[in-house]
């Protein structure tokens, strides 16, 4: 099984925009104005506007033709926040996350971004999982913020 990492690009949006919502609907910590909200954010039109701002990365995942992952997020200075990674539940535990994770900390390095930001919701797991294995350092606690709920900040530093 090969993965590739690229950046979106247009023709795979209607795949990526599909991808984010079937995926958004089945985080089960995420109430339903969360994801009614979130899947507005990236319809095609919202989509086809962040990837020409060049502000904005998003990278994409993907195991032949079929989207597997993605990772999106924007420069704040000399700083990136991740907004997004999701990856499919049949293509975790594979090495997915972190690949699309070290394409983008390789072109943040070259871009000298010092620091990235994540958030996780308080009960993901899995998201805590991976940025501790990653070495992030937790900085706070967020309550009853975006959409009401709780999250956890951390940063890394590159």
């Amino acid at each position: 099984m090969v993965i590739k990492i690229g950046k979106l690009r247009g023709e795979d949006l209607s795949s990526v925009v599909k991808f984010i919502s079937s995926n958004i609907d089945n985080v089960s910590y995420y109430s339903d104005v969360a994801k009614k909200a979130e899947k507005q954010k990236y319809n095609k039109t919202n989509l086809l506007s962040k990837i020409k701002n060049k502000n904005f990365i998003f990278y994409v995942a993907k195991c032949g033709k079929n989207v597997v992952g993605i990772l999106n997020g924007h420069y704040d200075e000399d700083i990136f926040w991740v907004s997004w990674l999701i990856v499919h539940e049949n293509f975790r535990r594979m090495g997915v996350a972190g690949s699309l994770l070290n394409s983008l900390f390789n072109l943040l390095v070259k871009n000298n971004v010092h620091k990235v930001w994540f958030d996780t919701r308080t009960d993901n797991k899995e998201s805590i999982s991976l940025v501790k294995k990653l070495k992030c350092q937790k900085i706070g606690v967020v309550k009853n913020h975006w959409h009401k709920q709780d999250y956890f900040l951390w940063q890394k530093f590159l």
